[in-house]
């Protein structure tokens, strides 16, 4: 019988029909990037053989030292589907950042979470090693700057996001979260003691598959409880150290399309880091800002803001 986590039966038809589906095509072994353009890569990690997408934008040139992006799909989803429903790379070539899409070995990342009942995670498949081998390649092929590497990745992508930002916190500099919210127990195992990593979450409040309010998920082997936004905001601001109420912003509401956002900002946070929750009213489980069309299952995509320009640039504004 086929293991599929919680969470990933219920996302599998979802993000698939939001996404669309396939396989990256193989590339050539890692090897210095000729300039900018689009490249489809694999690299030897733990044994195996692991693909991802590369986007190297015009700003790039040998030395230019640009920051990396590592945005990572969703449940049994691609690279080449989250390329499509993110827009990822015309921001990156506004703001002159390489993005490196990687391709999940399982359909899922492994989180470590063990009542998740996660492919990746019951296969023991070393998600972890992987993007730190991955780093140390694009710094050798594409020549990115170490002190700015982020993470980013919506539904189990955002999962596995929380993840490396402790468990890689010495690699990554700051992350994003897109329509998702932590699992109890807290399945982040090497938070104690790590050094505070800026965080942004985008969370629509009409998300089925990660309410606002948390939820149970499961099936008949294993239960995990979603926790709600409040939780999974109030457990970065006690890892970041931050005090203080949120600065709280409505957006301006410049398109007629059901939706609304309001940026919470906490700032006070030990060593320069920051917390900031985008909550999008109307929204569903969705790609904030997305080139695609949105509805049925998965809800409504907001236009109100761009989660990628808005990422990045919440990025861009940290560096090691």
């Amino acid at each position: 019988m086929k293991r599929i986590s919680p969470v990933g039966a219920a996302l599998l038809a979802a993000l698939l029909s939001a996404c669309g589906s396939g396989t990256e095509p193989v590339g050539p072994d890692p090897s210095p990037v000729p300039g900018p353009g689009d490249y489809a890569r694999t690299i030897v990690s733990d044994g195996l053989t692991r693909s991802y997408a590369l986007h190297v934008p015009p700003a790039w040139s040998a030395g230019a030292g640009l920051p990396l992006v590592l945005a990572f799909h969703g449940t049994q989803s691609s690279p080449a589907a989250l390329r499509a429903a993110s827009g990822l790379d015309a921001a990156a070539d506004e703001l002159g950042v390489v993005v490196a899409y990687p391709a999940a070995a399982r359909g899922d990342w492994n989180t470590e979470c063990l009542e998740c009942g996660s492919d990746a995670v019951l296969d023991e498949i070393d998600d972890l090693g992987f993007v730190l081998d991955l780093i140390d390649q694009l710094e050798a092929d594409v020549g990115i700057d170490t002190r700015r590497v982020y993470v980013i990745g919506i539904s189990n992508g955002a999962l596995f996001v929380h993840y490396l930002a402790c468990a890689a916190q010495r690699s990554v500099t700051a992350a994003a979260s897109v329509a998702a919210t932590l699992i109890a127990p807290a399945h982040i195992p090497s938070c104690d003691g790590a050094r505070p990593v800026p965080i942004a979450f985008f969370l629509g409040s009409d998300d089925t598959f990660f309410p606002p309010a948390g939820r149970l998920a499961g099936n008949d082997i294993v239960h995990v409880r979603l926790l709600s936004i409040e939780e999974s905001v109030e457990t970065w601001l006690e890892r970041d150290g931050c005090s203080g109420a949120a600065e709280s912003e409505i957006l301006p509401d410049a398109h007629d399309d059901g939706t609304s956002v309001r940026r919470d900002r906490y700032a006070d946070c030990a060593a320069g880091a920051e917390v900031v929750y985008y909550a999008i009213d109307g929204g569903g489980h969705t790609w904030p800002g997305s080139p695609l069309q949105s509805g049925g299952l998965l809800g409504r995509t907001t236009r109100e803001l761009s989660a990628s320009d808005t990422a990045l640039r919440f990025f861009l504004d940290h560096v090691l």
